[in-house]
């Protein structure tokens, strides 16, 4: 399931930005079809007009609803509508603000997610940082100031949420969602997926759009070399 909702703020029309030749959501789309057949993979948004992008694929356009498609709705609230309407075991979810997962970690996970079709665990990628972190309040989180700071390879690694792929179980989520009312941090039985470098990158905003438009320039001259 790709998400996309029209009314980004942040980096206005997100889905339909060109990095080369192609947009982010073509990207996520062609990403998706290494993986998965067209039948499986699902458009999961509000914008009408990306109507037609989704049959060039032949992929499924599933029309959220407009009350799911505000600058305060969650994950779980448009993730919980989309299953109830799917009959299926699992979901993954791919984010098209990351133009640059790699085939093959992107293929690693969806073989993890093939292993745990039955169980409820949730899958969810992540950054490793091997570096001294501290939280809001400027106390440390994985290194003592009294103490020497280790070489990097030997901290203790924080992880960051990257988001651009998810997996749940439907059976857990609507489960958690009745009984709690959030199901998206899964639960202590979670399997954290590392992704590497260019995968982790996001498009929040238009200097991150900005950085990947360079980026991928950058690589299409190294290509054409």
């Amino acid at each position: 399931m790709i998400p996309v909702r029209k009314g980004s703020t942040r980096v206005p029309g997100k889905a339909l930005r060109m990095i080369g030749s192609r947009t982010l959501l073509e990207i996520s789309i062609e990403k998706a079809l290494t993986y998965y057949r067209s039948s499986q993979i699902f458009l999961n948004t509000d914008w009408d007009d990306l109507l037609p992008v989704a049959e060039s694929y032949n992929i499924n356009f599933f029309r959220r609803a407009d009350h799911l498609c505000r600058d305060v709705t969650t994950n779980d609230e448009f993730m919980c509508d989309f299953l109830k309407h799917m009959d299926c075991m699992r979901v993954v979810q791919l984010l098209p603000t990351s133009p640059f997962l790699s085939s093959v970690e992107f293929a690693k996970f969806c073989s993890i997610v093939e292993n745990h079709v039955y169980s409820d665990v949730s899958i969810v990628s992540v950054g490793s940082h091997r570096i001294g972190c501290v939280d809001e309040f400027g106390d440390p989180i994985n290194f003592e100031r009294s103490k020497v700071n280790p070489p990097s390879q030997n901290m203790t690694a924080i992880y960051s949420y990257a988001t651009v792929l998810m997996s749940w179980s439907k059976r857990f989520f609507l489960k958690a969602m009745d009984e709690r009312g959030s199901a998206y941090h899964g639960n202590d039985s979670n399997i954290y997926f590392k992704l590497k470098h260019l995968s982790l990158l996001d498009i929040d905003t238009e200097e991150d759009y900005q950085e990947a438009v360079t980026l991928s320039d950058m690589i299409d001259k190294v290509r054409t070399n």
